[in-house]
């Protein structure tokens, strides 16, 4: 899958960008965690600490959730589990 996507198209990531200040070694909107749910969905992992999840055929933002507003934390590895 190569596919680029401009997270700063998404109103709720363009204000995270805004509202935190980077760092010299911390960038917000940095990615740094990526999962495959199914050929429409992945999840991404910025900081500061939020995950992503973003529908890529209708390059459309699906959820949004912040677990800390320090750009210093972020969410490195990500993983789902698959309902049967």
């Amino acid at each position: 899958m190569i596919k680029k996507i401009h997270l700063l198209d998404f109103e709720k990531i363009t204000d995270l960008n805004k509202k935190y200040l980077d760092q010299p070694y911390n960038k917000s909107i940095f990615v740094w965690g990526l999962e495959i749910i199914d050929s429409n969905r992945i999840l991404v992992g910025v900081s500061p600490a939020s995950i992503l999840e973003i529908d890529i055929d209708k390059n459309k933002l699906l959820d949004f959730y912040q677990y800390s507003p320090d750009v210093d934390d972020t969410i490195h590895g990500l993983a789902h589990l698959k309902k049967d």
